[in-house]
């Protein structure tokens, strides 16, 4: 995903399967970036995401008058989810059809738009994280849905092959001293 330009993936799986901890991951290692800087590029999926908490806010030294202004207009301070090149929306069922519709021409196109004011993304890497569904999520129509070019299930163990994979490596190890005294 991150080898394909604007590559665009959904993880989705139980509860603390580690998807948003494999997404921070590859940033790290294809970015070369460190973890505080791919943690300010994640979007949380939540109901009371605003656009501005999405996109960004309009110049507060501007509004205040302590700043001019470029072209008669009032600058876009995009948020960190928007201009960095590796993008990750933690919970993308959280988001309300609202916040999915923002999103929406940022998946489709690369482009985000605030306050009659556009964002080119450039390339782009984006990684969609999915939990059950839950009282707390919100379905996710097709046309967005199909914004994500792979979808990846994330599973873990059940209990009972968590606790036999430490056995299993213990018994593999104690038929591997077997098999080197055979050969001595």
């Amino acid at each position: 995903n991150a080898l394909v330009k604007n590559g665009t993936m959904l993880l989705y799986g139980g509860h603390g399967g580690g998807k948003t901890t494999l997404a921070k991951l590859l940033g790290q290692v294809f970015l070369g970036k460190n973890e505080f800087e791919i943690e300010g590029a994640v979007l949380r999926g939540h109901p009371q995401l605003t656009e501005e908490k999405i996109l960004g806010s309009l110049n507060l030294e501007q509004l205040m008058g302590h700043k001019k202004f470029e072209d008669g207009k009032i600058a876009v301070e995009w948020n960190s989810f928007v201009t960095s090149q590796w993008k990750i929306i933690d919970e993308v069922n959280r988001l309300t059809p609202y916040g999915q519709n923002i999103l929406l021409s940022l998946l489709a196109e690369g482009v985000v738009k605030y306050q009659n004011q556009s964002y080119q993304t450039g390339n782009f890497t984006v990684f969609a994280t999915m939990n059950p569904p839950d009282e707390g999520n919100y379905d996710l129509p097709l046309p967005f849905m199909d914004r994500f070019a792979l979808a990846l299930p994330i599973t873990m163990p059940d209990y009972l092959s968590m606790k036999s994979i430490g056995k299993q490596t213990n018994q593999l190890s104690a038929s591997n001293k077997l098999k080197k005294y055979d050969l001595e």
